[in-house]
């Protein structure tokens, strides 16, 4: 497996990076027609006001191996336990403890995502640092990975609406 990174400076402008990804499509380096991974990409870009936490703006693609997060369905999930708790009494026993998060390990074939293997956690900290065992170690010779704001070849979480309307029925 090769890992292309390169830092880039642009200007703030955030249509200058738009511009790239839309050249890299036109290229055929990144979207359906790239050779050398999924479709799949990720731009985070990094737009609003200059500050330390708004620096970098990063474009990931095209990825071969992916962690898909899975939520349980509700039959799979423990019934609430209600000793303790009174909800007519102004004291309700909320639960069950959410489930562990499983994250589905794909690898891309040329042509579809295929499954292979699935690692789990309590949380999604705990799911994440799971998944150290699908890295690898990257080369510095020059102590140039250090300066960078993401080390390539690892994992990238995109949780935006998709994690935030994960829901856990409340069974009282």
């Amino acid at each position: 497996m090769s890992i292309v990174h390169r830092t880039f400076p642009l200007s703030r402008d955030e249509r200058v990076m738009l511009a790239l990804v839309e050249e890299l499509r036109r290229k055929e380096l990144l979207g359906d027609g790239n050779l050398w991974g999924s479709p799949d990409e990720l731009l985070e870009l990094s737009g609003g006001p200059t500050s330390e936490l708004a620096e970098f703006s990063l474009l990931m693609g095209p990825p071969t191996m992916r962690a898909v997060a899975r939520q349980p369905r509700r039959d799979m999930l423990p019934a609430g336990d209600l000793d303790g708790g009174s909800p007519l009494s102004g004291k309700p026993q909320l639960g069950p403890d959410p489930a562990p998060l499983r994250l589905e390990i794909e690898h891309w074939n040329g042509s579809e995502w295929q499954y292979s293997a699935s690692h789990i956690g309590t949380n999604l900290g705990a799911a994440l640092r799971t998944l150290e065992s699908c890295t690898f170690p990257l080369d510095d010779d020059i102590g140039q990975l250090k300066k960078l704001p993401a080390l390539p070849g690892n994992f990238a979480g995109a949780l935006a609406y998709d994690l935030v309307q994960w829901t856990q029925p409340w069974r009282l």
